[in-house]
């Protein structure tokens, strides 16, 4: 018997159990009457009876699609309406399908126009600023934020502006020792000293960058200082022509013309002044021949006292970083363009006084001129005009809100984080992360044309990234860092006195980093609000998450996650594959700059199994021309490191979302539309890349060899060409455009 067979074993107290719980169910059995016998009976069936059904309905119906009805769905199926066009079948041409109205709703008659999801971002975000600026002074708000709102509003101001004039500005020019055409011919200008004058403008928070730009900046080979920088200012081109230089000059003639002029040399003092510009240029164009590709050259500050003698370095750089912070003989200035910087000493030292004067006079009003009177400003737009054919004036609202956000984007940034920002979309955010980190490492595993050793390298870089967003010490840091504005009054009568004092606190911000130790500004800047892309950094390991990527088109919380995958995933996954597919970065010697070195060395047999696997992807990409644009193709051996990372990235984006899929559940499809949520996948993957560019710019952009992505058609079919995830969910048949039987395989 098995009782006893169990007592053998020495089982005893599990028969016991066992005999009781039998006996005790028994006895309770039999008491029980015959109705309760039955009720039971029934209880038992109808739950039984409910198990099959449910089972037999996941069975027959797990596989239906389930419409979405919510306003966020509605939303977003209208969104994707407006871009596809139906007209066109995904396996043809599936760049046409996805974004076939976008780009017939933005065919412009004009030639100079052009139109792109990034820019409707761009303009959406702006829109929003606008919004928060335009509001009313509120007392519950921060100080800075306020005081945004005050600087916006006399921006606007601008019947004060025509009432102010220009006597600020002739205040300036008398700081500098005046302004030649406003003085008498007969005043000598020997005793000018342009650095000095330089200096004098820097207090007053006007732009001294007049013949170079001086910045603080991180040391590439040791990226936990700043040291300062000195960069050509990349001035126009020598050769323009001889009716450019005519318009141009009758346009200096007619804004000049607008002061107290007193020279009886006008035209031939500005001539002087167009020259001198034009001769900046030829020494940029120079400068640029000979280094195309060292912007590193450290220098001491007795190396520039050595090599550019005539250059008054001691009292021009002290004068920049005011009294605040004193300039040491051991102080690294990196030299960006040191040719430049020898060809500009010879044609200073070689040109007349009075010229550089008058060049930093004209200088001077052109970097204010968005803050002057009318009647000097419709000037600039009419130049503008007669040399390009065409010239869109942005209107008044626009130009204040980024004169706002350049000098005061850190309140701006808290002010919108305030108003547009969530901590559930943050949260999303991370999960969306962690899941396309995750299928890397798995995908990654999986791959059979890496060595393991290089696998291993490439998972330690791939694990140790940081993901930023934000957090809430960095905005407590932010708040502490604002509070420098706090004190700061604005006369909504005078925009230029206001407009200075700000630079003047920018550029003191600016250069008191030089002492400090390096540490991530990037909340401070435009870019934290308005960057519409993820930002790898290979020098810290560290993915960026600009907060324009978690509204509009790219992110919303509430709606189904193909979306989110396809558009936010592809792009996060993109900037990820960077950490080992760049091809430039898995070869860089020791010898290399400290962000290099970040990039793991793979092992020979890897790096020449991935150049078969760039090799295939140039010469598929090399066959793409587009379609709209006659003679227009890439240089796909430019482009193969990010064509290759839209392979990886969209690959990756997709497998992330099918196992979410897998393990949670299908999402609801769109109403209105009769695609299945993989389907919607690939749509919205593609909605980031559609554009229209005028035949012009597209030709100037991809002629010179020099844009390392390629146009936004190859980017959207190009990819999906080489996945067969995409073929099969849209049943693309075999040999067919979308379909091709030679493919490119990475993973």
């Amino acid at each position: 018997m098995k009782n006893k067979k169990d007592m053998e074993n020495g089982d005893v107290n599990d028969v016991i159990l066992r005999s009781r719980n039998d006996n005790s169910f028994s006895r309770r059995w039999a008491r029980c009457s015959k109705n309760e016998r039955k009720g039971t009976c029934c209880i038992l069936g109808f739950a039984i009876t409910v198990s099959i059904g449910v089972g037999v309905y996941f069975f027959l119906f797990s596989d239906k699609i389930v419409i979405c009805k919510t306003s966020e769905c509605h939303d977003a199926s209208m969104e994707i309406l407006s871009f596809i066009d139906e007209r066109y079948k995904p396996c043809d041409d599936f760049y046409r399908f996805a974004c076939g109205t976008f780009l017939k709703n933005n065919s412009f008659e004009d030639p100079f126009m052009m139109q792109s999801v990034k820019l409707l971002m761009e303009e959406q975000i702006q829109l929003d600023i606008n919004k928060m600026l335009e509001e009313d002074i509120d007392k519950d708000d921060l100080a800075s934020v306020n005081l945004a709102k005050t600087f916006y509003k006399t921006c606007m101001n601008l019947p004060a502006i025509e009432k102010a004039g220009l006597s600020r500005l002739e205040q300036l020019f008398k700081q500098i020792g005046g302004w030649p055409i406003l003085e008498d011919d007969d005043k000598e200008w020997d005793n000018f000293v342009w650095s000095k004058a330089a200096g004098v403008l820097r207090a007053f928070g006007v732009n001294f960058d007049f013949f170079f730009n001086v910045t603080v900046e991180v040391d590439r080979e040791n990226p936990e200082r700043y040291i300062l920088g000195i960069h050509d200012r990349f001035f126009s081109p020598s050769n323009i022509s001889t009716n450019t230089k005519i318009t141009f000059l009758n346009y200096m003639y007619e804004v000049a013309s607008q002061f107290n002029v007193k020279t009886k040399n006008l035209r031939q003092d500005l001539n002087d002044v167009l020259n001198f510009m034009v001769e900046l240029g030829r020494i940029s164009d120079v400068a640029k021949q000979y280094n195309k590709t060292n912007s590193y050259n450290p220098h001491s500050l007795t190396d520039l006292f050595v090599n550019y003698p005539t250059i008054r370095w001691a009292e021009f750089l002290q004068s920049i970083l005011l009294s605040t912070t004193q300039l040491r003989l051991d102080d690294i200035i990196n030299v960006a363009d040191p040719v430049y910087l020898q060809q500009l000493e010879t044609l200073l030292s070689r040109t007349d006084k009075r010229v550089l004067a008058n060049f930093m006079g004209w200088h001077l009003v052109q970097s204010l001129i968005n803050y002057l009177p009318a009647r000097i400003l419709d000037k600039a737009y009419d130049f503008l005009r007669k040399v390009n054919g065409h010239f869109y004036r942005k209107p008044r609202e626009g130009v204040c809100v980024e004169a706002t956000r350049k000098r005061l984007s850190a309140p701006i940034n808290i002010g919108y984080i305030e108003r547009y920002f969530d901590e559930d979309t943050k949260y999303n955010m991370t999960i969306l992360i962690k899941n396309v980190k995750q299928q890397f490492k798995t995908n990654l595993l999986m791959m059979n044309w890496l060595d393991e050793e290089t696998k291993r390298k490439i998972m330690k870089m791939l694990m140790s990234s940081l993901t930023k967003i934000y957090s809430d010490m960095d905005f407590l840091n932010l708040l502490h860092e604002i509070s420098i504005y706090d004190s700061i009054h604005i006369n909504e009568n005078n925009l230029l006195n206001a407009v200075l004092d700000l630079d003047s606190i920018s550029w003191d911000l600016h250069f008191g980093l030089l002492r400090q130790p390096v540490k991530d500004d990037w909340m401070k800047t435009e870019n934290f609000i308005s960057g519409l892309k993820v930002i790898y950094s290979p020098s810290e390991n560290t993915l960026k998450f600009p907060l324009g990527l978690f509204r509009g088109v790219y992110y919303n919380k509430n709606r189904p996650d193909y979306i989110n995958y396809g558009l936010l995933g592809s792009m996060l996954a993109h900037q990820i594959s960077h950490i080992f597919v760049d091809a430039e970065g898995a070869k860089v010697p020791e010898s290399k700059a400290a962000e290099q070195r970040l990039f793991s060395k793979w092992s020979a047999e890897s790096v020449k199994r991935y150049s078969k696997k760039l090799e295939c992807l140039s010469n598929q990409y090399a066959q793409f021309e587009l379609r709209d644009v006659e003679n227009i193709r890439a240089n796909s051996q430019i482009t193969r490191d990010e064509d290759i990372a839209d392979l990886a990235g969209l690959k990756i984006a997709y497998d992330t979302y099918v196992e979410k899929e897998w393990r949670y559940g299908r999402d609801q499809a769109l109403p209105g539309l009769k695609y299945t949520p993989k389907q919607l996948f690939w749509i919205s993957s593609a909605l980031q890349f559609c554009s229209k560019y005028p035949a012009r710019y597209l030709k100037d952009k991809y002629s010179g060899n020099r844009y390392h992505h390629s146009p936004s058609e190859f980017r959207v079919n190009g990819p999906l060409q080489n996945l067969e995830e995409f073929s099969s969910d849209f049943g693309c048949p075999s040999g067919s455009y979308m379909n091709p039987e030679n493919k490119c395989y990475i993973w």
